[in-house]
């Protein structure tokens, strides 16, 4: 997918099941432009330009050659097609929590960054707050007092007894945003092992840091449970 508007590139190297060298002229056409802006390569691939349209515009680009036949008549040949949509740009926000002096250190230009890299293809731009430290007294959450912060296990809930009494204490000491959604970071263990949680069209997710060994993997965590939340993505496993 594009965003409207926008401009980006595709990279396609042509080969045959044979393994022989392509002797034909490749050429590309668009659906909706026709002809294309196109390179070929040093390596004998191509380059190909591609435009985002307006919202929900669809486009097939296809690869061809011409072959003249023994009769010296021509017949095209599609060897290839790639479907393009284009959406209109969407804008997001996240702001980071620090539950009670977790360890960790958020770099909102570096996380910023990761999302729209991951995000780009689905036309999505994210915009990183800064991250708010915020504590919640042990007796609102631990419940049974073993200090592990609990991963609702049944299918007929979203968040854990444990789990929404820190979301309600972040929405008591946060100016509400209805258009942002919340990461939740936290050094607590949590009975799953798990190293992040978010129900889906959920605004806020949890990040175990405990169970993510970088900044790197942490990062690709929280875009990865923000999928949940924001765009309802479920698990292949749970299709």
């Amino acid at each position: 997918s594009l965003a409207a508007g926008a401009i980006d590139s595709v990279h396609m190297k042509i080969e045959r099941l044979d393994k022989k060298p392509t002797t034909h002229k490749i050429q590309f056409r668009s659906s909706m432009n026709g002809s294309l802006i196109m390179k070929q390569n040093a390596d004998s691939s191509y380059t190909v330009t591609l435009n985002g349209h307006s919202d929900k515009d669809e486009e097939t680009i296809e690869a061809y050659y011409i072959d003249t036949l023994p009769t010296q008549k021509t017949k095209e040949y599609v060897i290839g097609k790639l479907k393009i949509k284009t959406y209109a740009p969407v804008n997001k926000k996240v702001t980071p929590i620090i539950l009670n002096g977790a360890k960790f250190t958020v770099n909102p230009q570096e996380l910023q960054k990761v999302l729209n890299n991951i995000y780009k293809q689905a036309a999505t731009q994210w915009v990183v707050n800064q991250p708010v430290n915020i504590d919640v007294n042990k007796a609102a959450w631990d419940l049974d007092g073993d200090g592990i912060l609990k991963i609702e296990t049944s299918m007929f809930a979203r968040y854990s007894a444990a789990m929404q009494a820190i979301i309600d204490a972040i929405k008591k000491a946060v100016t509400a945003d209805p258009e942002a959604f919340y990461v939740v970071i936290s050094d607590l263990p949590n009975n799953l092992n798990y190293a992040g949680y978010m129900p889906l069209k959920a605004e806020c997710a949890f990040l175990f840091i405990n169970t993510n060994p970088s900044e790197a993997n942490a990062y690709h965590t929280i875009a990865h449970e923000l999928g949940h939340g924001a765009f309802y993505l479920r698990h292949l496993e749970d299709e």
